[in-house]
């Protein structure tokens, strides 16, 4: 066990989900994205995982509203009973009727019996546990964190939740704005031509004053933001950026409401 004391309450958090496939089959999974700027963490090298087979999983294998919140019972008292040692809950997993938890930890010892006795109030459900050391974070980095494609839609989701709380209705065409950044202005040019013909038109070109990608493009189409169809041309235009040197930067638009 290692002598390194880690203050959780300290370790930034930024929690978000995502759908990806696991073994081929369709996978939600929710993590802390906060901790891909900090891990691995001195003395936290402990990876405990918790697998609980769900009772009625629907189609795709994951909870249904009927069993959602027995679900979200046994994930907060595991997390809970693993305070005890100290365990960063990390992410969880649903996939093929199962609920995955993982945790990075200073230590294994006591786990499997804190476990046991959290899911003493479930008994009706089979659960199974493991543990080993893993000092680089392997499964948060390459197994758990989102692809490239996978993280612009997180990213989209949020700008959608904002829309959302504002009433927006996300069928509504609407000018949606984008920003990508250039390392040089025929990289830009280049961009912004092949873009045209997809029906963007070019709202500013500006040059600012740093090292890495001066030169930022603003375009804009009418678009709907249904989240289909965002994560669809946002992937085009992170693509095409990709192809001409750039960097896709973000989207933005105007609330669209109906009018009454």
């Amino acid at each position: 066990m290692s002598n390194t004391t880690t203050d959780l309450k300290e370790i930034p958090a930024d929690w978000d989900s995502y759908f990806s496939r696991v073994n081929d089959l369709p996978a939600s999974i929710r993590l802390n994205l906060a901790l891909n700027q900090i891990a691995p963490i001195p003395g936290l090298s402990k990876l405990l995982w918790f697998g609980v087979k769900l009772q009625k999983p629907d189609e795709n294998g994951f909870t249904t509203n009927e069993e959602f919140q027995t679900i979200c019972d046994i994930e907060d008292a595991v997390d809970a009973a693993l305070t005890k040692i100290n365990a960063l809950f990390t992410a969880a997993l649903k996939s093929a009727g199962k609920l995955e938890l993982f945790f990075y930890a200073p230590t294994n010892e006591g786990y499997e019996s804190l476990v046991q006795q959290a899911m003493m109030s479930f008994p009706q459900y089979q659960y199974a546990t493991d543990s080993f050391e893993e000092l680089d974070w392997k499964t948060y980095f390459e197994f758990l964190y989102p692809n490239h494609y996978e993280y612009k839609c997180i990213q989209n989701g949020k700008v959608l939740r904002q829309l959302q709380k504002s009433g927006d209705v996300f069928e509504l065409e609407r000018e949606v704005d984008h920003w990508i950044y250039f390392n040089s202005e025929e990289d830009m040019k280049a961009f912004s031509d092949e873009v045209n013909g997809s029906g963007f038109r070019v709202l500013s070109q500006d040059k600012h004053d740093r090292e890495d990608f001066p030169y930022v493009l603003n375009i804009s189409r009418k678009n709907t933001v249904l989240p289909y169809e965002v994560n669809n041309y946002v992937w085009e235009l992170v693509e095409t950026a990709e192809k001409h040197n750039g960097s896709y930067d973000g989207w933005g638009c105007p609330i669209a409401k109906s009018e009454e």
